[in-house]
C-alpha cells in the first residue's frame, strides 16, 4: 500500500526543467512561476499536522496550534509522507518525470525525523549520559535556537549563547542536518565538531520536531534556482558577496573560471552538486559514526569502570534490568525494537556482541567476571533475535556468531550456563550437533555457540501461530516442539514482541501452558504423584535420616516387610544404553534444568495475572507449580560446590514467589476449585505412598504451600504436618546446603545461610498453622508431635519449634501439653550443654526462664519432679539471678514441712550427683525447714559431697547454717564444727581453683563472690571475744589454710587484718602467722609485675610499692626493717634495669635503704 501511494505521487506532472545549464530564454520561467514563490509553508502542510511527540504538560512542549481539531488528511498528503519515509535522495532527483516544486517541498517536510521519542533514543547510544539531551532540551526551553530554517533535506539553524559567566555577549553556533527517509545522514556544528550528538544539534532537532509550522521549508536549492529569472540570479549573487566579500569572492571567481574552462571537470558533469538533496555526502554515514561512539564508550567503561561494575551477577532478571549497564545499552535494544527499528536494533546488538567479545579476549578473562556476565546475557539476546526475526542483519548475526566462536581463545574461559538457575539452552539437544555443518564447526565451550543452533532451527509451525493468535487453545495440543526451543521462543516473545502488553501476556499464558504441559509429562518419575523415585542420586549425597517412629520396638513388630533385592549388575554397555534412553526422553535436559524450567515458566504465567484461564490450563498451570515446588529438593541435597550462592538465590526467590502466587489464584473461581482439587490430590498420595519417597530431602516449600493452600478444616493437611516433623530426629540433616560456609550464629551470615534460614521460616509458617488449626478433635495429632520434639538433635530445628511453641502456648492448655513442654524446654537446655552447635540458645535464656515460670504456676508440684533431676543443667544454662528467680517461684508451690517424699529422696539424690554444684545449687537447701531432720539430711550429703562442689557454694552453705545457729553458744570455738568444716573444705577448694587458673586477675574476676563471703568470715571472728578465739584452735586452723591457699594475694591478708584491727590480742596473734605470709605475697606480686612491665608503668609500681611499704609497718612485726628485704630481692632481680633502680633512688628516697639507714633502723 505504501509503494503504491508512492508511485501515486511519482507520476503527478511537474514543472520542473530537465536540464539546469540553459538560462537565455528564462524570462518566461520567471514570470510562469511568481505565483509559486508566494505560496506559504501552512498552504502546503496540512492545518491539522501537530507533530507534539514529547510531554505536552511541559510549556516547551506546548505548539501554538495544539488546540486545534483534526481534519481528514489528504490523500496527496499521505502519499507524500509515505513517500519521504521509503525514498531515497538520489531517488527522487534522479526520477522522471521529476517532482514540482510543491510536491518536493511537502515530501522534504516528511523526510525529517518525525518521532522524538526514537530521536531521543539515537542520541542516546553515543552518549555515556543523557546530560547533552538535557542541554538541548534547556537551549530550546531558553530561546537560543534561532534561525532555522529547512531547505530541502537539510536544516539550518544558529543557536546562541552566552560567551562566559556574567557575559552579555553571545557566540554562535551554526548547526546544518541532512536527512532522508526520516534518519539523519549528517550534522555538523561549527563548536562541537568532533561530537555526533552535540547539544546544539540535539537542540535543533527537538526545534524541528516541536515547532514544525514555525520552520520555513524551501524546495532543494536546484529546484529553486530553475525558477529564478536571469536578474533574479545576478541579485542573488552580487547580495552573497556583498555580505562577506572576503570570503565568498574568491570562492565564486573560481567556480566561474572552471564552468569557463571547456576542459574543466565541472563541464564534464550535467548540473551540479546540491548539499541540500543529499548528493554531497562521503564519508561515514551520521549513523555509523554513533555507532562507532557507542562502541568507543563501551570500550573505555570497561577500562576506566562505570557500569561494568554495576552490572548485577545475578539470575535475578529485575535486578539485571534494573542496573545502569543494561539500561544504558541492552534496554535500548530493546527499546529500538519496540519503536519498530528492527534492523536497526540489530545493528546495535552486533556492535555491542562484537565489542563485548573483543574486550573479553583482549583482557584474557583477568578480572572480567563482569564482563564474562554480560557478554552471556548478549549472547542470549543474539540467540533470541535470530528466532524472532529475518532480514539481512540477522544473517550478519550469525556470520559475526560463526567468526566469534571460531576465533575465541582457548585459554578464555567463558561463562557457561547454569543448570540450576538458567532454562535449558538448544544446545542440549542430541540432534543439535546434525543440524548443519556450521554448528558442527563451532565449539560447545566457546561463546555464540548457542546462536549457531539457534540460527539452524526451522521455522516455527503454523500451529505456533495459531496458538499465540488464540486460534487454537493449550489443549487442543497442535503445537509440539522439544522444550529448549520452546523455551526460547517464550524468551524471545518476551523480550522483542512489539504488541500490547496484554497481548503479550495472553500469548506467554498459552504457550506456558503448552511448556508446562510438556514438563510434567517429562518429570513424571521425579514427582509423587506419578511413579517411584530413583535412589541412585539419594544413595551418593544423602546421609542417614535418623527416622524415629512412636511405635513398638522393632523386635516386637511382625515381619510384614519383605526382604529388598540385591540389585543386579548391570554391564557398561546396558547402562549407558538406559541412560541415552532417559535423555531421549528428557530431550537432552537434566532433572536440574527441568526443576527450574517448571519453577520458571510457571512464574512467568503467574505473573502475567491473566485469571480467565480455562479449567485445563490451570490444571496445568498449579500441578506444574507444585511439582517444580517438590523437585526443588535436588537444590537442597546437592554435592557442595555445585550450586552457587547467587543460584540459591534465585531458585529460593522463586519459590518464594509461587507460593504467594498460588495464594493470589483464589481471585478466580475455576482457578481456586482447580488448586483444592489438586493440593488434596498431593496431601492423599504423601500420607498414603509417604515420606520415605523423597529418601531424606524432603521438599520444605512444597508443604508449606500445600498447607496453606488447603482448607483450615481439613484434617489430612494436619496429619501431613505430623507426619513431616515426626519424619526424622534430624529432618535436614542430609541438607547439604547447611553445611557450606556456615560459620557462627551469633557472626555474620553466609549467603548460603541465609538461604537455609528460609527453610527453617517456611518450616516455622507451616507449624504455625498446623497450631492455628488443630483442635480438640486431632489431641493424638497434638501430643505425636510434642512426643517427637524432645528427640529432636538439630539445633536449627528445635530453636524454630521453640519458638512456635512459645507463640502459640495460649492453646495448650491441657496439662499434658503443659508437662510435653517442660520436658521439651529441659531437653533444649540439655542440649545447649552437651553440644556446641545448641549455643544459639543462649538468645532465649530470659525467654525460657519466663516459659519455666508460667509453666511452674500451672503444675505445681508436677513441675518440681520435673524440673529437680535436670538441676545441674539449669545451674549451668541460668545465670545466678534467674536461677534464684526460679526457685523462689517454686518455693510458692508447697510447704516447708509438708515436703512430698519423693522429692525429698530427690534433692538427696542430687546433693549426692558427681556434678560440679555451684552456689545456685545449693539454693535447694533453703526447700527445706531449717533444722529438721530433711535438712540436716541435706546438710551431711554436701559435707560429704564437697569435692564436688565450689568454694563459693561451700561459703554459701556456711553461712546459711551460720545464720540458723545465730545465738547457739560454740565457746571456745567461733563457728559450729559443721560450719568450721565447710570453711575449711572452701579454703582447700579454692587453692585447687586458684591452680587451674593462669594469672591471678583472671582469678579474680571469676571468683570475685568469694571476697564477700571471706569477708564474712572475718567479720565473725572479730565479733567474738578474744580470750575465747585464742583458746580455740578454729583460728590457727584457719590462718595456716590461708597461707596455703593465697601465696601471691597480698589483699586477702590486709582485708584480713583490717577486719580484726580492733582487736590487739588477735591482730598480734596474725601478724606471728601471717606476717611473714603477707612479705613473700609482695615479694612474688612485685616481681611478677615487673617481668612484663614497661618504663612508663614503673611509677605506679613504685607508688605501689610504697603503699606495701606502708602495710608491712603496721601490720608485719618490725616490718620496716622486714621490708627491706623485699626491696633487696627486686633490686637483685632488676639489675639491668636502670631507669628503675634510678627512679628508686631518686623519685622514692623513703624506699632506698642504704646502710647508714639501715643502722639507723636498728639503732631506733
Amino acid at each position: 500500500m505504501e509503494l503504491v501511494m508512492a508511485e501515486f505521487l511519482m507520476r503527478r506532472r511537474s514543472r520542473r526543467r530537465y536540464y539546469y545549464d540553459d538560462f537565455d530564454d528564462s524570462s518566461s520561467l520567471g514570470t510562469d512561476d511568481s505565483d509559486d514563490d508566494a505560496l506559504s509553508i501552512t498552504s502546503i502542510i496540512p492545518s491539522w499536522q501537530t507533530i507534539d511527540k514529547m510531554d505536552t504538560t511541559d510549556s516547551l512542549y506546548k505548539t501554538e496550534d495544539a488546540a486545534e481539531p483534526r481534519a481528514v488528511r489528504l490523500l496527496l498528503d499521505r502519499a507524500s509522507e509515505v513517500t519521504a519515509q521509503v525514498t531515497s535522495c538520489a531517488i527522487l532527483e534522479s526520477h522522471m518525470p521529476p517532482l514540482d516544486e510543491n510536491m518536493l517541498i511537502m515530501v522534504a517536510y516528511w523526510a525529517f525525523p518525525q518521532d522524538l521519542e526514537l530521536m531521543k533514543l539515537f542520541a542516546s547510544l553515543s552518549s555515556k549520559t543523557d546530560e547533552e539531551w538535557k542541554k538541548g532540551e534547556r537551549l530550546v526551553k531558553e530561546g537560543r535556537v534561532r534561525d532555522v530554517r529547512q531547505v530541502g533535506f537539510m536544516v539550518t539553524s544558529v543557536i546562541c549563547t552566552k560567551s562566559g559567566r556574567g557575559q552579555l555577549d553571545e557566540i554562535e553556533q551554526k548547526v546544518s542536518i541532512t536527512f532522508e527517509k526520516q534518519r539523519i545522514t549528517s550534522s555538523s556544528c561549527t563548536v562541537c565538531q568532533n561530537q555526533v550528538w552535540c547539544p546544539h544539534i540535539i537542540a535543533t532537532v527537538i526545534y524541528r520536531i516541536i515547532y514544525p509550522k514555525k520552520v520555513p521549508v524551501h524546495a532543494p536549492v536546484t529546484e529553486t534556482l530553475s525558477t529564478l529569472s536571469r536578474d533574479q540570479l545576478q541579485k542573488l549573487v552580487q547580495y552573497a558577496i556583498n555580505e562577506d566579500p572576503s570570503g565568498i569572492l574568491g570562492k565564486v571567481f573560481m567556480r566561474i573560471d572552471q564552468i569557463r574552462d571547456v576542459s574543466s571537470a565541472e563541464n564534464a558533469s550535467r548540473g551540479a552538486p546540491d548539499p541540500t538533496f543529499g548528493t554531497n555526502f562521503d564519508g561515514q554515514s551520521h549513523w555509523e559514526l554513533t555507532l562507532d561512539e557507542m562502541e568507543k564508550n563501551l570500550m573505555s567503561e570497561f577500562k576506566y569502570g562505570g557500569t561494568f561494575h554495576d552490572f548485577a551477577d545475578t539470575y535475578d532478571e529485575r535486578a539485571r534490568v534494573d542496573c545502569s549497564m543494561y539500561k544504558h545499552y541492552l534496554q535500548r535494544v530493546v527499546d529500538l525494537v519496540l519503536t519498530g527499528e528492527v534492523e536497526t536494533a540489530g545493528r546495535v546488538l552486533y556492535v555491542i556482541g562484537t565489542a563485548l567479545f573483543k574486550l573479553m579476549e583482549g583482557n584474557g578473562g583477568y578480572g572480567a567476571w563482569k564482563l564474562k556476565s554480560v557478554l552471556h546475557e548478549v549472547c542470549k539476546m543474539w540467540s533470541r533475535y535470530i528466532v524472532f526475526f529475518k532480514g539481512e542483519n540477522r544473517d550478519k548475526l550469525i556470520k559475526a556468531a560463526q567468526e566469534h566462536n571460531r576465533n575465541a581463545s582457548l585459554s578464555v574461559t567463558y561463562q557457561k550456563d547454569s543448570k540450576w538457575a538458567e532454562a535449558p539452552s538448544v544446545t542440549v539437544m542430541h540432534n543439535c550437533q546434525d543440524l548443519g555443518s556450521e554448528v558442527t564447526k563451532g565449539r560447545p565451550t566457546s561463546p555464540f555457540y548457542e546462536t549457531l543452533c539457534a540460527s539452524l532451527l526451522p521455522d516455527p509451525p503454523a500451529a505456533y501461530r495459531e496458538l499465540l493468535e488464540g486460534k487454537i487453545s493449550p489443549l487442543e495440543g497442535g503445537y509440539i516442539e522439544p522444550v529448549p526451543v520452546m523455551l526460547l521462543r517464550l524468551a524471545a516473545i518476551r523480550q522483542w514482541n512489539k504488541i500490547s502488553l496484554m497481548d503479550v501476556k495472553r500469548q506467554i499464558c498459552q504457550l506456558g501452558v503448552v511448556i508446562l504441559h510438556k514438563l510434567i509429562s517429562l518429570t513424571k518419575k521425579h514427582s509423587i504423584m506419578h511413579g517411584k523415585e530413583e535412589t541412585k542420586y539419594f544413595s551418593e549425597t544423602a546421609g542417614p535420616s535418623n527416622v524415629y517412629s512412636d511405635g513398638p520396638p522393632r523386635k516386637r513388630r511382625r515381619r510384614t516387610r519383605y526382604k529388598e533385592k540385591k540389585m543386579e549388575v548391570v554391564k557398561d554397555l546396558e547402562t549407558s544404553a538406559q541412560l541415552e534412553i532417559e535423555e531421549e526422553k528428557s530431550e537432552g535436559m537434566s532433572k536440574e534444568q527441568m526443576a527450574y524450567s517448571l519453577l520458571y515458566v510457571s512464574h512467568l504465567v503467574h505473573s502475567s495475572k491473566i485469571y480467565d484461564m480455562d479449567a485445563y490450563s490451570w490444571y496445568v498451570l498449579i500441578t506444574a507449580t507444585l511439582q517444580g515446588l517438590e523437585m526443588s529438593r535436588y537444590r537442597l541435597i546437592a554435592p557442595p560446590d555445585t550450586v552457587a550462592a547467587k543460584e540459591h538465590c534465585w531458585l529460593q526467590t522463586l519459590e518464594n514467589q509461587l507460593v504467594t502466587y498460588l495464594q493470589e489464584v483464589s481471585l478466580s473461581t475455576t482457578a481456586k476449585e482447580e488448586k483444592e482439587k489438586i493440593c488434596a490430590k498431593f496431601i492423599l498420595q504423601l500420607l498414603s505412598q509417604g515420606l520415605d519417597f523423597y529418601k531424606g530431602a524432603i521438599p520444605v516449600v512444597l508443604m508449606y504451600a500445600l498447607v496453606k493452600c488447603s482448607p483450615e478444616w481439613d484434617k489430612n493437611a494436619l496429619q501431613l504436618c505430623v507426619n513431616m516433623m515426626c519424619h526424622s530426629t534430624n529432618p535436614f540433616g542430609s541438607f547439604t546446603i547447611r553445611h557450606l560456609e556456615i560459620t557462627s550464629y551469633l557472626t555474620y551470615r553466609t549467603e548460603y545461610q541465609k538461604h537455609f534460614e528460609n527453610l527453617i521460616s517456611c518450616l516455622e509458617q507451616t507449624m504455625n498453622l498446623f497450631f492455628s488449626r488443630v483442635n480438640k478433635t486431632q489431641e493424638s495429632m497434638l501430643m505425636k508431635l510434642l512426643y517427637h520434639l524432645e528427640r529432636i538433635v538439630d539445633a536449627d530445628i528445635m530453636y524454630m519449634m521453640y519458638k512456635v511453641l512459645e507463640a502459640n502456648q495460649f492453646r495448650l492448655n491441657s496439662k499434658n501439653h503443659k508437662v510435653m513442654c517442660t520436658r521439651i524446654l529441659l531437653h533444649c537446655i540439655r542440649q545447649y550443654n552437651k553440644d556446641q552447635s545448641w549455643r544459639q540458645f543462649s538468645l532465649l535464656t530470659s525467654s525460657i526462664l519466663d516459659f519455666l515460670l508460667l509453666l511452674s504456676r500451672d503444675l505445681n508440684i508436677k513441675f518440681l519432679k520435673l524440673v529437680l533431676p535436670h538441676w545441674a543443667d539449669l545451674s549451668r544454662f541460668f545465670s545466678g539471678t534467674k536461677l534464684k528467680v526460679l526457685t523462689e517461684k517454686m518455693k510458692e508451690h508447697f510447704t516447708k514441712s509438708a515436703i512430698p517424699r519423693d522429692l525429698i529422696q530427690m534433692l538427696f539424690k542430687y546433693f549426692e550427683s558427681n556434678c560440679m554444684h555451684d552456689e545456685e545449687s545449693c539454693e535447694l537447701l533453703t526447700f527445706f525447714e531449717a533444722g529438721d531432720e530433711s535438712y540436716m539430711g541435706a546438710l551431711q550429703k554436701i559435707s560429704a559431697n564437697a569435692a564436688n562442689y565450689t568454694a563459693r557454694a561451700l561459703l554459701f552453705v556456711a553461712q546459711l547454717e551460720n545464720g540458723r545457729l545465730e545465738g547457739v553458744s560454740t565457746t571456745p570455738d567461733v563457728f559450729s564444727k559443721e560450719v568450721h568444716c565447710l570453711i575449711l573444705r572452701a579454703l582447700q577448694r579454692l587453692e585447687i581453683e586458684k591452680k587451674g587458673k593462669t594469672s591471678r586477675l583472671e582469678w579474680s574476676i571469676s571468683n570475685s563472690s568469694v571476697n564477700s563471703y571471706l569477708k564474712w568470715v572475718f567479720s565473725c571472728l572479730s565479733k567474738k571475744p578474744e580470750s575465747d578465739i585464742l583458746k580455740g584452735e578454729q583460728f590457727s586452723e584457719i590462718t595456716d589454710q590461708m597461707v596455703k591457699t593465697f601465696p601471691d594475694d597480698p589483699e586477702i591478708y590486709l582485708s584480713f587484718f583490717r577486719s580484726i584491727d580492733s582487736c590487739k590480742a588477735l591482730l598480734n596473734k596474725a601478724k606471728e602467722k601471717l606476717g611473714s605470709a603477707l612479705l613473700e605475697t609482695y615479694k612474688n606480686h612485685f616481681t611478677n609485675v615487673l617481668s612484663y612491665s614497661n618504663h612508663s608503668a614503673y611509677p605506679g609500681i613504685l607508688r605501689e610499692m610504697n603503699q606495701a611499704y606502708q602495710n608491712c609497718k603496721q601490720f608485719v612485726e618490725n616490718g620496716e626493717l622486714s621490708f627491706i628485704g623485699v626491696l633487696r630481692h627486686i633490686r637483685d632481680c632488676n639489675r639491668g634495669k636502670k631507669k628503675l633502680l634510678r627512679m628508686m633512688e631518686q623519685d622514692f628516697p623513703n624506699l632506698v635503704f642504704r646502710k647508714n639507714h639501715k643502722q639507723s633502723v636498728k639503732d631506733k
